[in-house]
């Protein structure tokens, strides 16, 4: 059975996959992409932002940072309390480590570093993402 996080994941990355035409993985667990444009690699993330304006990944999972490194293109799918959602394009692989009140560290990328690609109305895909996440607080963006 599928967690709540990967059943966001997989909503993050069809949404990114129908906006960009990406050709999404077959192979679930991947550890080199999420899918491919043509021959560019895709890494896709759907989160909100960190309340200090950052998209973040736990270095605690060793493969994800190398991953999001490595990909031609890093990509943000973006929900928070409002009906937008945002995919976002990270255009300086350049991070800052964040560690949160529970001690987790975390890479982040600075949201005014990135690019805005895609913005939707869509209600019913952020409520559904709202209901998945794990997160405490939704910033407003």
């Amino acid at each position: 059975m599928r967690t709540n996080k990967e059943k966001l994941g997989d909503l993050g990355e069809a949404f990114a996959a129908r906006i960009l035409d990406i050709v999404l993985s077959e192979n679930k667990y991947d550890p080199e992409k999420d899918g491919t444009i043509g021959s560019t690699l895709i890494e896709v993330k759907t989160q909100n932002r960190h309340p200090f304006g950052y998209f973040t990944v736990n270095t605690a999972f060793s493969n994800q940072l190398p991953k999001c490194l490595k990909v031609d293109r890093l990509v943000f799918v973006e929900y928070d309390n409002t009906d937008k959602i945002k995919l976002w394009e990270c255009v300086d692989r350049k991070y800052t480590t964040i560690v949160t009140k529970s001690g987790r560290k975390m890479a982040g990328w600075p949201i005014d570093k990135m690019e805005l690609l895609h913005t939707e109305v869509n209600p019913a895909l952020a409520t559904e993402m709202r209901k998945l996440s794990g997160a405490k607080q939704f910033t407003n963006a």
